[in-house]
């Protein structure tokens, strides 16, 4: 297995508690005072302390589920759902959960495994990263993107992604994160947020994505399909689809003429510029190879290690 995700950390909030204890209304002097005092106090005290319990109780009690979870400034409101935190241990599981998906899919696309959501988590992250520092922040000085949503929709956008059924994969893969994030205890309000990204993150409807962290993985998503990368994982999923180099070359250069105009952020273009011309190199390449009626696997391998000597 690769190596462990390495998210950023997240705050996480004090829960705080208020007493609130009265004065009694008629103060008396002496012992028979300060018995009355302490008798029309205790049972708030009381109350407080049972109250702490309980909550302290309930929260080491869900960590059965998910790990440790976020303690809110408001526990006592039951319409509150509490997300875990993401501990080392939880983002290990995630992991293992994703590639234990991944292989148990037979269909599943060879160009869309773990390493390729991986890469998408870690450019999505530089995309908001720029983002953020060229203040893209709210009028009260919040962060607009949502990274702990982010992440988890980039690791799972394409969780369940079958090479034959390419163009159902957003919804395949938004029903298969809910099952994977409902067992590891995140709430419901999260899971509806990751779905709601990934569904904005494919081209196929020719919509563009509404929320910032769908724009985000939109673009992260697309400049993973070109450079050498992009090239090569086209390659491994047109072998595994039974299309000849021809038909490769033809279904590339119509998803990257596509898809590349889409792009959503000026950050997103400026990142992608170099692996597009690689692209482009390569497109040109193979039809030139094609029309003199010589292209093999072979002659698209030659090609990329041209590429890639020129870097």
């Amino acid at each position: 297995m690769n190596g462990a995700l390495t998210f950023p950390q997240f705050e996480i909030k004090s829960a705080k508690f208020i007493y609130r204890t009265e004065e009694p209304s008629n103060v008396k002097k002496g012992r028979q005072s300060k018995a009355s005092d302490r008798h029309s106090n205790s049972p708030s005290l009381i109350v407080s302390g049972v109250a702490l319990l309980l909550f302290i109780l309930g929260a080491n009690g869900s960590r059965k589920k998910g790990g440790a979870r976020r303690i809110l400034s408001n526990p006592g409101d039951p319409t509150l759902e509490l997300d875990p935190v993401f501990t080392a241990q939880l983002k290990v599981q995630l992991q293992q959960r994703i590639e234990k998906e991944l292989a148990g899919n037979p269909n599943q696309s060879k160009a869309h495994d773990w390493e390729h959501l991986d890469r998408v988590r870690k450019r999505a992250l530089r995309i908001a990263d720029r983002l953020e520092k060229k203040g893209n922040r709210s009028d009260d000085g919040g962060l607009l993107i949502d990274r702990e949503a982010l992440e988890l929709a980039a690791l799972l956008h394409d969780v369940d992604q079958p090479y034959d059924r390419k163009e159902d994969h957003a919804e395949l893969s938004a029903i298969r994160a809910n099952r994977i994030l409902t067992d590891l205890g995140f709430s419901g309000r999260t899971i509806e947020k990751v779905q709601a990204i990934i569904r904005e993150h494919s081209s196929k409807g020719g919509e563009p994505p509404e929320s910032c962290e769908g724009k985000i993985l939109f673009d992260a998503d697309k400049l993973d399909g070109i450079g050498i990368i992009g090239i090569m994982r086209v390659h491994r999923l047109c072998q595994q689809m039974g299309r000849s180099p021809e038909e490769m070359i033809e279904w590339y250069r119509t998803k990257v003429d596509r898809a590349i105009p889409m792009i959503q952020t000026e950050i997103g273009r400026s990142m992608g510029e170099g692996d597009l011309e690689i692209t482009r190199k390569f497109i040109a390449e193979v039809i030139r190879h094609s029309q003199e009626g010589i292209i093999t696997s072979e002659v698209i391998d030659t090609i990329v290690s041209d590429l890639e000597s020129e870097l």
